[in-house]
């Protein structure tokens, strides 16, 4: 019963809309886009369904390290359309890594990445995001470090809500096995996470 329990709260957490009314919505969209010769719009629309599809169908607890890369580079190809080359984002893995082997908990990766977006990226100089994904004692180790912009963009929106998700997640996962820490300097933003080896 318990684990039934958990199982619903972490579907709960990554789910809260009705997705079938958002794909169609999509798909009808993407179709006008393409009929209007709006190319960029049309790969637009095509790379957030795709994100969409993962985080709102997926009902897999694991999945190959491979896809949340996937994932968090289809998150990033959104952010290149609009911002150009004044965003870089760089990806560094362990040579001995096995990206199709190592599991990690679906959609526990790109809420970090989109954290350093969301707060990291200025409309008026360039910035970058730095993901390293490493293995050591048979643990998983995650970094995402990004700029900050020299003047804070201006939002209404409250921060933070992502990284709690991801906190509740690793929680109900892990219990006390893992570890996720931020660290806030001057210039830049990190976040590390820490969990056990799967695969």
């Amino acid at each position: 019963l318990q684990n039934r329990m958990e199982r619903s709260r972490l579907q709960q957490l990554r789910s809260q809309i009705d997705p079938h009314f958002l794909f169609n919505t999509l798909n009808v969209i993407q179709q006008m886009a393409g009929t209007e010769s709006a190319y960029r719009t049309q790969a637009l629309i095509i790379a957030l369904s795709h994100l969409l599809r993962y985080s709102l169908m997926s009902n897999d607890e694991h999945v190959p390290l491979s896809r949340e890369v996937r994932v968090v580079d289809e998150y990033y190809s959104i952010y290149h359309v609009r911002f150009g080359d004044r965003v870089q984002m760089e990806w560094a893995f362990s040579d001995s890594l096995d990206l199709t082997e190592t599991m990690v908990p679906s959609f526990i990766l790109q809420p970090i990445v989109e954290n350093a977006f969301k707060h990291g990226i200025s409309y008026r100089e360039e910035s970058f995001v730095d993901i390293s994904v490493e293995v050591e004692n048979k643990r998983l180790l995650f970094g995402c470090r990004n700029s900050k912009p020299t003047q804070p963009q201006k939002s209404n929106e409250k921060g933070g809500m992502g990284l709690q998700n991801v906190r509740q997640r690793l929680e109900l996962l892990y219990e006390d096995d893992y570890t996720l820490s931020i660290n806030d300097a001057e210039k830049t933003y990190e976040v590390k996470l820490d969990i056990p080896m799967q695969s």
